[in-house]
């Protein structure tokens, strides 16, 4: 078990963690829990309700009651795509207080398809349910708001909450794929900080924990800003370790960009590991440039 500090300041880097030299080899058996990059949520244009549309969405509305928990998610599912402000308070209650699970996933992606602020708050409310499967979609509904204290409380309180130890796989899950939808962001300051919070994962020790955050590592090659951030933390990260990880992933990711950022590292950081990790990611670059 381990304890995170909250990051409460949106400085540029998290307190340092004590990282273990060096990065292991990524194992990836198959598992339900492996972290997949996903895009933000395409938000309604408007919320007026689409022509003709009415009676179904009244119809749905009035299912999200239904005693039959297909029903209800199946409405979920209808609103997510209807556009009609009328859905967003109930679904904003079946989120709160489902019976079901799985209904309120649905809802609480429903909530991020139509994309009304008014439902970020009572959102934000669920951030620390103690089931992972309701925080799991937060993250990419949250994020998709592209609102400043939406981003803050998923990174903060979602993906790395104060005195709360990983307990499962599935929590662990949840942080991650928190962390990727961050990084998807148009604000990289959060994308920093999620990345170097992801870098400190890499120490759990237990197999299934590092299988998923390796998982993650590469995934994060594939987000809107995840490459950028691991080349910036090898620019300016003050902690040795931070330094040494960022260099061995930006080689097993075959970050380009990072080219000129290798050489000076090689050549000129103060640890003889990362100086040898540079060395060997670029390397890496070169025999795939052939």
């Amino acid at each position: 078990m381990i304890r995170f500090r909250l990051l409460l300041k949106r400085s540029l880097f998290i307190p340092a963690l004590a990282l273990l030299g060096g990065a292991a080899c990524a194992q990836a058996p198959p598992s339900s829990f492996t972290p997949r990059v996903e895009p933000l949520y395409e938000r309604c244009a408007s919320l007026d309700g689409v022509s003709g549309a009415n009676e179904k969405v009244e119809a749905a509305i009035a299912s999200l009651k239904s005693g039959d928990v297909s029903s209800r998610k199946n409405a979920a599912e209808t609103l997510a795509r209807a556009c009609d402000r009328r859905a967003v308070e109930p679904l904003v209650a079946s989120a709160k207080s489902d019976t079901d699970t799985g209904v309120r996933v649905a809802a609480i992606e429903a909530l991020g398809r139509l994309g009304d602020r008014e439902a970020i708050d009572p959102l934000l409310e669920l951030i620390d349910d103690p089931d992972w499967r309701v925080r799991l979609p937060l993250s990419r509904t949250l994020c998709s708001f592209q609102v400043d204290r939406a981003s803050y409380d998923v990174l903060n309180r979602l993906v790395n909450p104060a005195s709360m130890q990983i307990e499962s796989e599935g929590d662990l899950y949840a942080r991650c794929q928190g962390i990727l939808m961050i990084c998807q962001l148009r604000e990289e300051a959060f994308s920093r900080k999620a990345v170097l919070f992801a870098i400190s994962l890499l120490d759990l020790s237990a197999s299934e924990h590092k299988r998923i955050v390796e998982a993650t590592m590469y995934e994060l090659g594939k987000t809107r800003n995840g490459r950028y951030q691991f080349v910036t933390a090898l620019d300016q990260s003050l902690n040795p370790n931070v330094r040494l990880r960022a260099a061995y992933w930006i080689g097993e990711l075959s970050i380009d960009i990072a080219d000129e950022s290798l050489k000076r590292a090689a050549a000129e950081d103060r640890d003889p590991r990362v100086r040898q990790a540079a060395t060997e990611a670029l390397a890496k670059l070169k025999k795939e440039e052939k």
